[in-house]
């Protein structure tokens, strides 16, 4: 078992946990009073810098082991999307520096200020930082960077020996992933992205697309956007008929 497959399962695993988690603690900080606790502040502060550098190691083991595998010198087209890929990683850690400042901002803030007529301008520039812009630099994010490994691991050696495994976690992850972001009220934007990558992949791939099986990430990644984008447009279709706008709805 190569080291990015080991993280693929406990990613699933992790994802499986920590969503309903994630939904619970984020509802119930959504229900606090606003009252201001410096204490609280820094304890938010620190748990979401721990996830985010657990993230972004686990995302370089995963780049790492995936060029550790490849024979010989490293190839010039795998260093340069390594490098893209750290610029992206970049990119959502910037996303999520917005997302914490806002939430912060926004949970502290008196709730008479926030039934004010007057609060509605600055409400509303603090959902379109804490949604729309940080949710799609992060999560979106995410998608892209698992698209870059992909591009990687085919110039690598193939590995199948936990292809039903890869196939598995990948329709797991997918639908945990339309749970997360359905939540997260901008799903729409993931989808965007990930329908965009997949159209790319069966572009590129045309009738030769069995050969994505031959590469265990390519193969969780294939079936993490198919089932993502089935589950998400079930999602995106129902709440057209219950919202005018489903660009973001405020749930978080």
């Amino acid at each position: 078992m190569q080291l990015h497959e080991m993280l693929i399962i406990i990613l699933t695993g992790g994802i499986l946990i920590g969503t309903p988690l994630y939904i619970y603690f984020r509802t119930q900080m959504i229900k606090s009073t606003g009252e201001f606790h410096k204490k609280r502040i820094l304890k938010i502060t620190a748990i979401n810098l721990v996830l985010m550098i657990s993230v972004y190691l686990f995302f370089l083991a995963i780049l790492l082991s995936i060029l550790y595998q490849q024979e010989g010198i490293i190839s010039y087209t795998n260093l340069i999307v390594a490098g893209i890929t750290l610029i992206v990683l970049g990119i959502c850690f910037y996303g999520n520096g917005i997302y914490i400042t806002s939430i912060v901002i926004e949970a502290f803030t008196p709730l008479d200020l926030k039934k004010s007529k007057s609060f509605n301008i600055q409400d509303n520039v603090i959902h379109l930082f804490h949604g729309p812009i940080s949710h799609t630099l992060i999560y979106s994010g995410y998608i892209i960077i698992f698209f870059l490994f992909s591009i990687m691991e085919k110039n690598s050696n193939p590995t199948t020996s936990l292809l039903y495994t890869m196939v598995v976690c990948g329709i797991i992850t997918g639908i945990m992933y339309t749970i997360a972001q359905s939540f997260n009220g901008t799903i729409l934007y993931q989808f965007i992205t990930s329908l965009s990558i997949f159209v790319i992949v069966i572009t590129r791939y045309g009738t030769n697309i069995i050969s994505v099986f031959n590469y265990s990430l390519q193969t969780f990644f294939f079936f993490f956007l198919v089932s993502f984008l089935i589950t998400s447009s079930v999602y995106i279709l129902y709440m057209r008929k219950r919202t005018k706008s489903i660009w973001y709805i405020r749930s978080t």
